[in-house]
């Protein structure tokens, strides 16, 4: 499995206006980690790591996932998320068409 995270977090309020247009879809580098986010939706999304009494979401274990990437940006504020894209790999490494 292959999984893509993007993740959206709010310019802060303080920002003016021209710093929050500057700002808006740039990458972001302060606080959290992207891996510890990574780390946190994979379980989320997995059987092993989910909430207890639910089934898995996307994948029994979070073993599976062979391959990753991760992005953290700004936005504006009401516009905060985590977008996820998971592909199935083939065997041999290549994504499937």
């Amino acid at each position: 499995v292959y999984m893509k995270i993007l993740m959206f977090f709010a310019i802060p309020k303080s920002a003016s206006a021209p710093e929050q247009q500057r700002r808006a879809n740039a990458y972001r580098t302060a606080t959290p980690d992207c891996s510890n986010v990574f780390k946190n939706v994979e379980d989320a999304l997995s059987h092993t790591g989910g909430v207890s009494g639910f089934g898995a979401i996307a994948f029994q274990d979070d073993k599976v996932v062979a391959k990753g990437a991760f992005e953290k940006r700004d936005c504006y504020a009401g516009e905060e998320r985590i977008e996820v894209t998971i592909t199935v790999l083939e065997q041999g490494g290549r994504l499937d068409a």
